[in-house]
């Protein structure tokens, strides 16, 4: 996964651990930690996880993190203001905020940029061919900024009035102004850029007169080679539509029959999302809550026109996943009336499947075996991101033991019995798009010579090693019938006309 969300705007009934339990906090971490190293495993090299949490476990969750991910991977601690009036409930202090963790599963995470806000704008001011830019002084400020500090950067930048250019070189002009880095207390400072750095970007270059004197300046644009200039995200948030009062209102123009409380900000989201996903990436939020991780990746993709998914991952207690979480965003796709009766126009661009897990028994029946080739089939369908069944006249003989589904792209067939290859081969040799075929089988035989026909468009995959075992391990016992064949028990599925 590209990115993942740890917790999204659900308090998960935690009544079990008395809050007077000396061991709580052991409780707490040992449930936080078999979820951390599976999202761990889920995350892709360049992926990263946000973690929402209060001041309750906060301390202890840094320290889990830090075992599991690895302190060099963490990458920041937010603050977010999420009540700014702050709450009366506590005997102190007004309670105003929360946090968001954050680690990388490699160094190999980029983060992006958000869009610069209004009052950020209007500081580009200034126009030229290429346009607009803002003007930074190429004086270094802050740490390091003395000469003793990066002797190297200390040198002259000779401008010449006339033609107003510069150079690093003492001769190239007849006539000009010498200009050195000061400090505010007069001494000596340094720049930005090195030498060689600036003859190469002469171009961003401005000098200006000020009080008597000459200033250096980088010229900032806004738009440069078709990439906006952005900024980056501040270890606080503060804002309204960070807020749970924001959230909440949208929340209710949403799903106004129902309450809920606390949900999170489908724009804090969305920030979060703006910094650390790519167009194309896939989100998991397994805390899902109210949904909002999946409302505000549709919203993205909306603006940014990109082909963003989601998997959401939550319980049903209080039935929040049928009632709250499947309800809201089936309304953000299709349209809703929001709480004054007005039209609201839906995400139409988009589409939503909801599953319910199951367990499977232990039993080797082949009751067990068909409830987990059916399940297995809708986790085929995530992993392949084909989803549409094809039924026709050839498969309706097979009685579902040959499923056929489709995408814009490709086929992809599951076989849920080997006797039933010869079967397959027919209907792959009248299909147009490439097929990808999945065949439940005791053993890891490859079946190679079974397509042998059709091999030009087919893709033989193996089973996802998770499915494979469990469905090894539950295959019915083999019978003998009366002849010293071996058969299925008595509950397997006949194939009609056999």
């Amino acid at each position: 996964m590209d990115c993942t969300g740890a917790r999204s705007d659900f308090k998960y009934n935690d009544k079990y651990v008395d809050k007077e339990d000396a061991y709580r906090h052991s409780k707490w971490l040992s449930f936080m930690s078999k979820r951390l190293k599976l999202a761990k495993n889920l995350l892709k090299e360049t992926g990263v996880v946000f973690i929402s949490i209060d001041d309750n476990e906060v301390a202890q969750l840094k320290i889990l993190c830090d075992e599991i991910f690895g302190e060099n991977t963490f990458i920041s601690q937010l603050v977010v203001v999420n009540n700014i009036a702050g709450r009366s409930d506590k005997e102190h202090i007004a309670q105003a905020h929360e946090y968001i963790l954050i680690y990388e599963k490699t160094n190999q995470f980029n983060s992006n940029g958000l869009e610069l806000k209004d009052e950020q704008l209007k500081d580009f001011k200034y126009n030229d061919i290429t346009g607009r830019y803002r003007l930074q002084g190429l004086r270094k400020r802050g740490s390091n900024s003395r000469r003793e500090d990066r002797p190297n950067l200390f040198y002259p930048i000779y401008f010449d009035k006339t033609s107003n250019k510069i150079s690093t070189k003492e001769n190239e002009f007849f006539d000009c102004h010498i200009i050195i880095p000061k400090l505010s207390d007069g001494s000596d400072g340094n720049w930005r850029w090195s030498k060689d750095t600036l003859e190469k970007k002469k171009d961003f270059i401005e000098v200006k007169l000020s009080n008597k004197k000459f200033e250096v300046f980088e010229k900032v644009y806004l738009e440069l080679d078709g990439i906006k200039k952005t900024t980056k995200m501040k270890s606080y948030l503060i804002d309204s539509k960070y807020t749970t009062d924001f959230a909440t209102s949208n929340f209710k123009k949403i799903i106004n029959d129902i309450s809920f409380t606390a949900p999170k900000s489908v724009e804090l989201i969305k920030d979060l999302l703006l910094i650390s996903t790519n167009s194309d990436s896939l989100l998991l939020d397994f805390f899902a809550g109210s949904g909002t991780t999946l409302h505000a990746t549709m919203q993205l993709n909306l603006e940014d026109g990109g082909s963003r998914q989601c998997i959401l991952v939550t319980n049903n207690e209080n039935k929040i996943a049928e009632e709250i979480c499947y309800e809201r965003n089936k309304r953000v796709i299709k349209g809703y009336s929001n709480s004054k009766g007005e039209k609201v126009e839906g995400l139409k661009n988009n589409n939503f499947r909801y599953y319910i897990t199951d367990f499977v028994g232990r039993d080797k029946t082949s009751k067990n075996k068909r409830k987990l080739t059916e399940l297995a089939t809708d986790m085929l369908c995530i992993k392949e991101d084909c989803f549409n069944s094809i039924t026709n006249d050839q498969l309706q003989i097979t009685k579902g033991i040959i499923r056929l589904f489709e995408n814009d792209n490709i086929y992809m067939m599951i076989i849920l019995e080997e006797a039933l290859i010869e079967n397959a081969v027919e209907i792959i040799k009248n299909l147009e798009k490439p097929v990808k075929v999945y065949i439940f089988s005791p053993g890891q035989y490859p079946f190679t010579d079974d397509f042998e026909e059709v091999l030009d468009k087919v893709e033989l995959c193996a089973l996802p090693e998770a499915i494979y075992k469990a469905y090894k391990a539950i295959l019915p016992k083999k019978k003998v019938n009366e002849y010293g064949e071996n058969i299925e028990d008595s509950e397997e599925i006949e194939l009609e006309g056999k």
